[in-house]
């Protein structure tokens, strides 16, 4: 006879607070280091390590007012 445990229980992850020049979408980031602008983001990659470049500050202000994307940097920049 097999059992069947039902799960209250709701886990979601919770996205990160925008601090100072950081600022987070869903799973990539945009912030301000100085002078210098950057994109970063976790891939898919096997171990799944943080990707981070370099970006002009106008593709900075357009991601943080969500006319570019994530695909559209990478496209872009890679």
């Amino acid at each position: 006879m097999s059992k069947f445990y039902k799960y209250d229980k709701k886990f979601v992850a919770q996205k990160p607070q925008n601090k100072g020049t950081t600022v987070y979408f869903d799973g990539w980031a945009v912030t301000k280091e100085g002078d210098d602008f950057f994109v970063s983001y976790i891939s898919s990659e096997h171990g799944g390590s943080e990707k981070k470049f370099k970006i002009s500050e106008k593709d900075y202000y357009k991601a943080i007012e969500k006319n570019l994307g994530l695909l559209d940097l990478i496209g872009k920049y890679k």
